[in-house]
Protein backbone atom coordinates (compact mmCIF):
# COMPACT_ATOMS: atom_id res chain seq x y z
CA UNK A 1 0.00 0.00 0.00
CA UNK A 2 1.08 3.34 -0.74
CA UNK A 3 1.99 5.58 1.84
CA UNK A 4 0.55 9.30 2.71
CA UNK A 5 1.51 11.86 4.56
CA UNK A 6 -1.30 14.04 5.83
CA UNK A 7 -0.74 17.55 6.48
CA UNK A 8 -1.88 18.82 10.19
CA UNK A 9 -3.99 20.94 8.50
CA UNK A 10 -6.07 18.36 6.71
CA UNK A 11 -6.09 16.23 9.73
CA UNK A 12 -7.13 19.03 12.27
CA UNK A 13 -9.82 20.27 9.92
CA UNK A 14 -10.72 16.10 9.82
CA UNK A 15 -10.64 16.23 13.49
CA UNK A 16 -13.01 19.49 13.68
CA UNK A 17 -15.65 17.89 11.69
CA UNK A 18 -15.53 14.48 13.69
CA UNK A 19 -16.27 16.46 16.86
CA UNK A 20 -12.57 16.90 18.47
CA UNK A 21 -9.84 15.27 20.16
CA UNK A 22 -12.31 13.17 22.05
CA UNK A 23 -14.28 11.87 18.48
CA UNK A 24 -13.96 7.76 17.87
CA UNK A 25 -12.02 5.97 15.23
CA UNK A 26 -15.05 5.78 13.52
CA UNK A 27 -16.39 9.56 13.61
CA UNK A 28 -12.48 10.03 11.95
CA UNK A 29 -13.28 7.33 8.90
CA UNK A 30 -17.00 9.43 8.25
CA UNK A 31 -15.20 12.97 8.25
CA UNK A 32 -12.29 11.64 6.35
CA UNK A 33 -15.15 11.05 3.52
CA UNK A 34 -17.11 13.58 3.85
CA UNK A 35 -13.68 15.44 2.86
CA UNK A 36 -12.99 13.06 -0.26
CA UNK A 37 -13.69 14.71 -4.09
CA UNK A 38 -16.34 12.39 -6.11
CA UNK A 39 -13.73 10.75 -8.31
CA UNK A 40 -11.76 9.74 -4.72
CA UNK A 41 -14.57 7.63 -3.69
CA UNK A 42 -14.73 5.99 -6.87
CA UNK A 43 -13.51 2.04 -6.58
CA UNK A 44 -10.38 2.74 -8.88
CA UNK A 45 -9.13 5.47 -5.99
CA UNK A 46 -10.12 2.28 -2.92
CA UNK A 47 -6.26 2.14 -2.21
CA UNK A 48 -5.13 5.52 -2.06
CA UNK A 49 -8.62 6.03 -0.20
CA UNK A 50 -7.73 3.61 2.55
CA UNK A 51 -3.74 5.47 2.63
CA UNK A 52 -5.60 8.66 3.57
CA UNK A 53 -8.06 7.16 6.07
CA UNK A 54 -5.22 5.14 7.74
CA UNK A 55 -2.97 8.45 8.27
CA UNK A 56 -5.88 10.41 9.70
CA UNK A 57 -6.33 7.24 12.20
CA UNK A 58 -2.68 7.61 12.76
CA UNK A 59 -2.42 11.00 13.25
CA UNK A 60 -5.35 11.05 15.08
CA UNK A 61 -4.01 8.40 18.01
CA UNK A 62 -0.76 9.81 17.93
CA UNK A 63 -2.50 12.87 19.41
CA UNK A 64 -4.39 11.04 22.06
Amino acid sequence: MESFKMLDSQFMRIERIAGGVNASNRDIVKAVHTRLNINAKKRENRKGRHAIIIAALNSHNRNK
